[in-house]
């Protein structure tokens, strides 16, 4: 991770590059980074500079950057993409962020993005969900295994899967509709004997969310129980995704932004770069309000001390 000097030196030779119509050499100088690092120094380039380095990573590189990026920014500078070009970068992200990039798109764009993503079932059916829900936050790239399986029948289908291993291993359990009937370990399957029935080591005991609550209740619940990851289920208890600790941790920072700017009298959607005029607009109403308090207190301050000054003479 880049210190601040280290984050402003990298800005300044990408830019100092670019200015130069030096691409290549500054493309090549920003990947040296960390993803996160290099969305930091693309935020702080001027907006043509963004628009140019944007235009000129792969897919792979845009996909590796683009989860790390200002939402309100990244809303911006893929508006200017052409969807062929964005499509095979979400198709390299997790569902639920291809899911939030598309929701923030202009819906012409949105509509032809999607219709090129591989997955694109999956990522329709995250659209149904509110934004701001608990099934607008999941991903459907969840591990459920047969209530009805066999121990080694479920540990075949693992090996077949080979589930992503940067996910917490929770492994849940359905039933022969698709019902969350429970939630197996990993210990407790591979120490069982082979011929044992999943349901006999499973818990039925399983905390979960509806899709629809609000994605505050499923950070709060993931919170409380201090939990990696979260089963997400419709009204009629199908398991349809989950929500994992990384998630909620975005969802934390999202809600805790939004009560600060708030309390300070900024618009929500307001951020370090943004343009001035913007940031004035947004809080010169609430400083001249402030301001006017601020004077109507003093007068009243003032108005007590001349009337104990009075009563003091007349002692």
């Amino acid at each position: 991770m880049a210190n601040q000097e280290q984050m402003e030196l990298l800005r300044d030779r990408v830019r100092d590059l670019l200015e130069a119509g030096e691409t290549e050499p500054a493309l090549r100088l920003l990947l040296e980074s960390h993803p996160a690092d290099q969305a930091d120094v693309i935020e702080r380039l001027d907006e043509g500079d963004r628009q140019r380095v944007v235009q000129s990573l792969d897919s792979e590189r845009l996909a590796e950057v683009l989860p790390y990026l200002n939402d309100e920014l990244r809303r911006d500078l893929l508006a200017e993409l052409p969807p062929e070009l964005l499509a095979p970068a979400l198709n390299r992200v997790e569902e639920d962020v291809a899911v939030d990039i598309v929701q923030d798109l202009p819906a012409d764009q949105a509509q032809q993005v999607v219709q090129l993503l591989e997955d694109r079932e999956s990522v329709q059916e995250l659209l149904t969900y509110p934004e701001q829900s608990a099934g607008g936050r999941m991903s459907t790239d969840v591990v459920a295994l047969r209530r009805d399986w066999t121990v080694e029948e479920s540990i075949q289908f693992l090996r077949r899967e080979s589930p992503d291993a940067e996910r917490p291993f929770y492994l849940y359990v359905v039933d022969d509709d698709g019902h969350l009937a429970g939630l197996v370990s990993l210990r407790s399957l591979v120490t069982a004997a082979p011929e044992t029935p999943v349901a006999a080591v499973s818990t039925e005991e399983v905390i979960k969310v509806d899709a629809l609550e609000d994605q505050e209740v499923a950070a709060e619940r993931m919170r409380h129980y201090n939990l990696l990851a979260l089963p997400v289920v419709d009204e009629s208890n199908h398991l349809r995704g989950v929500i994992t600790a990384d998630s909620v941790l975005d969802v934390q920072v999202e809600e805790a932004t939004e009560d600060i700017y708030r309390m300070a009298g900024i618009g929500v959607k307001e951020w370090a770069f943004s343009p001035v005029w913007e940031s004035a607009g947004r809080r010169i109403p609430w400083l001249a309000f402030n301001m006017v308090w601020a004077f109507a207190g003093a007068i009243v301050i003032s108005v007590f001390d001349v009337m104990r000054i009075f009563r003091g003479d007349g002692l």
